[in-house]
């Protein structure tokens, strides 16, 4: 178990794909949306986004070769790079979506686990 851990630890340091993964991953166990969140699309949803299997900018400008610098959100006017974080937390449009699923999400999480 030692070793497994030590391997993880290291590929999730070395590992440029997973920032917003090793952001806040701290430790190695189970995660709680994964018991938590009974529905199978938005814990899919969430998995996807922290695992950085989506088609926001910062990802598909991987295949693409484009400089981080160069994946900017094409959907406002920020000038930032289309992150998850930018998605989930900053993107103005999202605004009213972001707070309906957060309300949605928070309504699904079991807090008796």
């Amino acid at each position: 178990m030692k070793k497994h851990l030590s391997t993880w630890n290291s590929n999730l340091k070395n590992s440029t794909k997973l920032d917003l993964y090793d952001s806040i991953k701290g430790y190695y166990e189970i995660e709680d949306y994964l018991t938590s969140i009974r529905h199978f699309e938005q814990r899919n949803y969430f998995m996807k986004m922290r695992i950085s299997n989506h088609k926001l900018a910062i990802e598909t400008g991987r295949y693409r070769s484009q400089k981080i610098e160069d994946r900017l959100c094409l959907f406002c006017n920020q000038n930032q790079v289309e992150t998850e974080e930018h998605m989930l937390l900053k993107y103005l449009f999202n605004s009213n979506l972001r707070k309906e699923r957060f309300s949605k999400i928070s309504g699904t999480i079991d807090t008796n686990n």
